[in-house]
């Protein structure tokens, strides 16, 4: 009897022993658990996005994201959009989104925007099933994409309406000469409709006369210059008559340089006699409307855009000098660019079509490089020239000293009004009216006017122009400069939103190879279009060894067949994948991991890709088994002990 307790004894010792081992390893999985819990809260809180738990009793929780601290003006805006959904305009619709998601299973997005004071702050929000009981919904803030995408929509607007309303004809090519299409205007000038056109190529409506002179323009200016010089010929209309035309050509390249089409401005110069003037300029306003249209769009900044911007005007309007003003955030406005023409600067006219100076006269900002390397070599008056670019750069030397508060100076007093404003005669402008009167006159120039860049109520830039004789006020250069920048602010506000939004859309691009979640984006074959370099670190495999079905290589042979099944089957079903299998890693290494993703649906409803995450739960795995093995030694032990 003694001998079977003290046995007893020894087995419950041992077992105790177990017992405080298991416990340990308990710990230490609890251990493991809190951290992994600390990581997911990191990863929360670093999201950009406002993320809500949306259940059918109208609960919301709120995840514990970046989001939670975003005030815009003094205002949460996570508490605004909670209150959105409780506000009687809002909460049917909104909560009505959440239980469509519900009942159909299926991922929705919904646009909609929060109002601030004078700010609308836009978002898009993805909502998505979680229980069965609950969604998640993700809000972004898309307000730069939406800006971008209106001042693009105004602008393709304006191109529109001078393409429609434009009195000449435009027209575009092919490069072979085949017509693509055309404006109204065209289409009257010749009696054809844009169908008929569609039909022939330029030389079909032109008098066999022309023909050979033509091929050569289109070779040797077209083609060599990406521009002809202004040239004139006939045509020949629907009806059969013939007439003249005046033409400017130009060549529009691919990616590769390759010339690609061509597009045309045509004019009827029947009546050139009578109205041959007026008909050059609106030619010549025509061109420097596209001209500074272009500079915006193809600028790399703003401050780029504006220095080409005014030398495209100064060189149309024949003044001498030009400058650029920015609001800046201490609540001035400061000196950014400027432009001068040289005594020998080429003038805006449609023969010539160097609408810019020489590249080697031009700063990084469109601004010409005033030292004396860069004065062009001209023998006759070399003198006049370097002392006409030494006094134009003292004088912008030390308007770069100035910024001007709202209502002071001539730029202060343009960016408070939001209107033109002239001076006829320097030298008799004064303190306060205008600050430089001296550095102006030592520098030659005696008129100058201003105009204000506005977009929706807020000054942009001011642009000033000077010329070196006073002049009367010239109403048709006050509206053609204004009419500029009114076409101008919402280019320059795009590029602005444009900006804003690249600058963004690195930041989340950074932010998602910086994670140190494993990301990817696959298509509904399972082919990796994206993965970030932790899913790399996870396969054991380099990024681009990776993408298409390199990944699948990783797979654990046990496991692939089951997962292809699970894959096809998830997106005939429409549904968000979530399976638990194995990565074997080239060095031998095998890691259990729990894949996750949400289907992303082309316009017809259909699965198109699906983008998630790949978590690694080899230590919980780990864990599962021990706590197995562990249970099981228990039953043994009590079974033993029965």
């Amino acid at each position: 009897m003694q001998q079977t307790i003290t046995q007893k004894t020894q087995e419950l010792s041992v077992a105790n022993q177990r017992l405080q081992q298991e416990i340990s390893e308990r710990k230490l999985i609890a251990t493991k658990l809190n951290s992994f819990t600390q990581q997911v809260d990191t990863i929360f809180e670093s999201l950009p996005d406002i993320v809500l738990i949306i259940n059918e009793e109208k609960n919301i929780q709120i995840a514990p994201t970046k989001a939670i601290s975003w005030n815009v003006d003094d205002t949460n805006l996570l508490d605004l959009m909670i209150q959105e959904f409780f506000h009687e305009d809002t909460e049917e619709t909104w909560f009505a989104l959440a239980r469509q998601v519900l009942e159909t299973q299926e991922t929705t997005n919904f646009d909609y925007s929060l109002r601030i004071n004078e700010q609308e702050i836009w978002f898009s929000a993805k909502i998505s099933p979680f229980t069965e009981s609950s969604v998640v919904w993700v809000a972004r803030d898309i307000t730069a994409r939406q800006q971008a995408e209106e001042a693009l929509r105004e602008s393709e607007e304006r191109y529109r309406e001078l393409f429609e309303k434009s009195a000449d004809g435009i027209v575009f090519t092919d490069i072979e000469g085949r017509f693509l299409n055309c404006n109204a205007s065209y289409q009257r000038m010749l009696g054809y409709s844009l169908l008929e056109l569609q039909q022939k190529t330029f030389s079909e409506i032109t008098p066999s006369k022309w023909h050979s002179m033509e091929a050569e323009i289109v070779e040797k200016q077209i083609i060599a210059k990406g521009y002809t010089d202004t040239y004139k010929k006939e045509y020949i209309r629907k009806d059969g008559t013939v007439f003249p035309i005046e033409i400017s050509a130009y060549c529009q390249k691919n990616q590769a340089g390759q010339p690609e089409r061509m597009w045309a401005i045509v004019r009827d110069i029947s009546d050139a006699v009578a109205a041959a003037t007026q008909r050059q300029l609106a030619e010549q306003e025509t061109h420097l409307l596209l001209s500074t249209t272009q500079a915006i769009t193809h600028a790399g900044d703003i401050k780029s855009a504006l220095g080409s911007i005014l030398g495209l005007i100064c060189q149309y309007i024949g003044w001498d000098f030009a400058e650029a003003w920015i609001p800046a955030a201490d609540g001035t406005l400061k000196y950014t660019t400027h432009w001068c023409k040289t005594p020998h600067e080429p003038s805006f006219t449609t023969k010539d079509k160097s609408f810019i100076c020489d590249s080697r006269l031009r700063s990084d900002f469109g601004a010409v490089r005033l030292n004396s390397e860069s004065l062009p070599h001209v023998e006759a008056d070399s003198r006049l020239s370097r002392q006409y670019f030494n006094t134009f750069e003292a004088f912008r030397q030390a308007s770069e000293t100035f910024a001007f508060a709202p209502g002071v100076g001539l730029p202060g007093r343009i960016w408070s009004s939001k209107q033109p404003e002239w001076m006829g005669d320097i030298a008799d402008t004064t303190d306060p009216i205008f600050y430089r009167t001296q550095l102006a006159i030592n520098a030659g120039l005696r008129a100058g006017f201003g105009v204000p860049i506005v977009d929706n109520n807020q000054v942009l830039a001011v642009m000033v122009f000077f010329k070196c004789s006073p002049s009367v006020r010239q109403w048709r250069v006050v509206e053609l400069v204004s009419a500029i920048a009114a076409q101008l602010s919402a280019l320059i506000g795009r590029k602005q939103a444009e900006q804003a939004l690249q600058a963004s859309q690195r930041r989340y691009q950074t932010l998602i190879e910086a994670s140190p979640v494993f990301i990817f984006h696959a298509d509904a074959s399972g082919n990796c279009v994206y993965a970030n370099q932790r899913m790399s670190e996870l396969l054991g495999i380099s990024v681009e060894e990776s993408l298409n079905s390199g990944w699948a290589s990783s797979l654990h042979p046990d496991d692939r067949d089951r997962i292809f099944t699970q894959w096809s089957e998830t997106v005939a079903a429409k549904e968000p994948f979530k399976s638990e299998y194995r990565f074997l890693r080239p060095d031998g290494k095998v890691t259990w991991v729990i894949g996750q993703g949400l289907p992303e649906k082309g316009p017809d409803g259909e699965v198109i890709g699906y983008i998630g995450t790949i978590t690694d739960i080899s230590d919980r795995k780990q864990a599962e088994a021990a706590l197995r093995d562990s249970e099981q030694r228990y039953r043994m032990l009590f079974e033993s002990m029965d």
